[in-house]
């Protein structure tokens, strides 16, 4: 609840907050985040946020970049409800729906209460503001359902399609079992780059997700079961001949030295 109904602090239930086990599966920066998105919330004295990727990181004072990554990790583990729009990303807390949802009710209950005792003069003044009550509450529900709307106006920046492509690629390589790679722990300069020059290739972007979903199924079984326990980095996915090498079968044997040839000499 917001200050305005009197309740100055954010009701945050710490057991039910560790023990969250969507949650828990996050990254540490994406709980953060969360968090800062859940006081913005309740300070609108509302259960979502929405906006684009910068709006949102300003809320929640991390980067554009960072935002999209935890909005990947929030949706992939089920932490909030996520969708999309124009550009415009709507994040909504169940938890604090929930609740908004109980309150709402609770001001109905009493108002059919109160309106069953009767349209008795000495009652006149308490059926005005319950009138008013309820009018307050039929123009928050019309205004969260504007809200959205109202925010697709606003002239903010659009992601830029690489950072967005990238933070997905982090989220598909993350999920790989940790044998077969080594994790992703964010973006550079670098990468940055080379995801640029490959999404210029056509039909990259394809057999990058074709690539991932065999290395996700375990069909690389020579990363990181080799002589030298080498496992690819993203650095590495992102090289030119890395994607097409993995489609067509480099990488599929254990033992061999990633050339096709394994280390007894002969070809696989």
């Amino acid at each position: 609840m917001s200050r305005k109904d009197g309740h100055f602090f954010l009701k945050l239930e710490v057991r039910v907050w560790l023990t969250d086990r969507a949650l828990s599966k996050g990254e540490p920066a994406t709980r953060g985040i969360w968090l800062d998105l859940l006081c913005g919330m309740h300070t609108d004295d509302d259960y979502m946020v929405a906006g684009t990727a910068e709006s949102l990181s300003r809320m929640a004072r991390c980067t554009p970049l960072q935002m999209l990554e935890a909005i990947a990790d929030l949706k992939s583990h089920n932490v909030a409800t996520v969708t999309e729009r124009d550009g415009i990303i709507t994040l909504v807390s169940r938890r604090m729906q929930r609740e908004w949802n109980s309150r709402k009710s609770n001001a109905d209950r009493q108002k059919r209460h109160r309106n069953a005792k009767g349209n008795d003069d000495s009652n006149a003044e308490d059926n005005g503001a319950i009138t008013g009550q309820s009018k307050m509450l039929e123009l928050d529900v019309r205004s969260k359902s504007k809200k959205q709307q109202t925010l697709v106006g606003l002239e903010e920046p659009k992601p830029d399609p690489i950072t967005v492509k990238y933070a997905e690629l982090r989220m598909k390589w993350n999920t790989i079992p940790d044998r077969y790679r080594t994790a992703c722990r964010g973006a550079s300069p670098k990468r940055m780059v080379a995801i640029r020059a490959r999404l210029k290739q056509v039909g990259w972007w394809q057999e990058c997700l074709n690539a991932l979903e065999k290395m996700l199924l375990g069909q690389c079984a020579w990363f990181g079961n080799n002589d030298r326990g080498w496992k690819p980095n993203i650095e590495w996915f992102l090289k030119p001949d890395s994607v097409l090498n993995i489609l067509e079968g480099k990488y599929d044997n254990a033992g061999n030295n990633g050339s096709g040839k394994d280390n007894s000499g002969k070809w696989g």
